[in-house]
Order: C-alpha cells, then structure tokens, then sequence
C-alpha cells in the first residue's frame, strides 16, 4: 500500500467531509484508505470514518462490507488496506513479506434472537446447544409452546459463524443437518415471520422485530455487554499488513484512541478494547 493513492468520487463513503470543496488537482493529494469486512463491524467504522474525516479534511476512508474470510484475503493480496473480521480461526497463513498485524477494536455480543411472539425469554447454554445439533426439536421443551424449531445459522465465511461454532457447537460437525444456513438479512427476516424460527446476530446488528433471549440467567443489555458477561463475546478486529501506509496506521491509531474511536463504540453500546 502507498501513503496516498489517486481517488475517484465512486464509492466514497462520505463525499461532503472531505472532497467536495477540493478541485482535480487537490484530490490527488488527499490520502485514501479503503476498508472492507463484516456486517458486525461495518456500522461502527464508518461511523469513525466519519468523524476521521471531519478531523482529517484532506483522508478519505472507504468501508465496504464483504465476509470475515475474503476481507482478510484482501488484505493478504494488497487489494485493501484495512479486513475487518471477528474470528481469530479465519486468520490464514501469513505469507511471505505479507504477514497480517492484528488490532483489537472493541467487543460485542452473539445474541440469540427468536420470533416476538415465543413465550421464552431465556434459554441455558445447554440447550441452546442442544437445538442447534438437533436434539432439541420443539419449544415445548425449553418452557414454550408446542412448535417445531427451525434452526438458522449464518454463511460459513462469516466470524459470527466461526464464532458460534467454536463457543456455543463446539465444532460445525454438531451443526444440525434441517438448519437452514442464509446470510444475516434472511435470518433475521426469518425470525422476525416464522414463529418458530432461532438465530443469532451481533447486538449491534440486532433489528428491533425480533425478541434477544438470556442465556443462563443474563439478559443481552448495553450492561452486560460492556461488563463482558453475555456470551458469547465476539471479538472486533482490524487486520493490516505488518508495514502498513501512514494513512492506514494514522486511522487503526485513531480507532483505537480511548477519545476518539473508542469513545464511538461506547457510545453505540460496544464493549471497548481500551
């Protein structure tokens, strides 16, 4: 990656913060980095994209969303400079001359999430895990109502996936062969129409039509995620390559200023890494 590339007005995340008011010239000057990764993560960097921005007239920073493996891809083979991801077990081999360096941005929660009208509002890691490897078919089972279970999990290249099945399945093989596997905007649209329908998305992805249950006792809340006892925690991460441009280092350095980027997660309700 270079410090600073030619840029063109398509794609841009947020053209009035820092383009508009430059002529063709000036903007060859600006600094520009590109940013791909996961849903999970996607609504909080730009939001300190944003802010960079307005502190940093002359930076244009890009957020695309794209799954946890391919932004860490991206990053290996040069084609972006920041992968955000949320699974340590997607990190492919470092190849030579192109090993990723790896930022903690913050935290946040793997909710479980049913339909609003399920009675049950809370559910033992237990369970959960028994219904996600098909032992457990009906609701009537956990305290609800005589309904079948349908089982949604997320596309296997996602870190919610990776994460579900390192701290909940315990290895994909327990995956249950009827659940239904669909990107995140299905399964929630799913849960939201199907009374019998169990996901799980991040808090911070959560849409307002579907019901989050407790897991052994504790209930999903700004709270407890900043205390860290909902689980499973997901972990935020920024992978770069191990040199990266000044404009790449300038912006991981202000995600990660307790003032600045991380005052943003705390404000949106993320767990912080400092």
């Amino acid at each position: 990656m270079t410090p600073s590339r030619r840029i063109t007005l398509q794609g841009l995340l947020s053209l009035p913060l820092g383009l508009a008011a430059l002529g063709s010239a000036a903007a060859d000057e600006i600094s520009a980095v590109q940013i791909v990764g996961t849903g999970a993560m996607v609504g909080v960097v730009r939001r300190i994209a944003e802010n960079y921005m307005r502190e940093m007239p002359r930076s244009v920073v890009t957020v695309a969303e794209r799954d946890s493996r391919r932004s860490l891809r991206a990053v290996l083979t040069g084609s972006t400079d920041i992968g955000l991801f949320t699974a340590r077990e997607l990190l492919p081999p470092g190849e030579p001359g192109k090993i990723l360096a790896v930022s903690t941005l913050g935290w946040d929660a793997e909710v479980v999430v049913v339909n609003r009208g399920n009675p049950v509002d809370g559910i033992s890691r237990d369970d959960l895990r028994r219904i996600y490897m098909g032992e457990i078919r009906n609701w009537q089972a956990v305290g609800g109502a005589d309904q079948a279970i349908t089982v949604y999990e997320n596309l296997p290249d996602s870190g919610t996936a990776e994460v579900w099945e390192t701290h909940v399945l315990k290895g994909p093989r327990f995956l249950t062969p009827s659940a239904k596997v669909v990107d995140l905007e299905r399964m929630q649209a799913a849960v939201i129409a199907e009374p019998g329908a169990i996901g799980h998305v991040t808090h911070a992805q959560m849409h307002r039509l579907v019901k989050p249950l407790g897991i052994d006792g504790v209930t999903p809340s700004r709270a407890t995620i900043l205390a860290g006892s909902y689980q499973p925690m997901i972990e935020l991460m920024m992978a770069t390559a191990q040199n990266p441009s000044e404009a790449t280092a300038a912006f991981v350095a202000y995600a990660l200023d307790a003032a600045k980027g991380q005052r943003i997660l705390a404000e949106v309700g993320l767990k912080g890494a400092r």
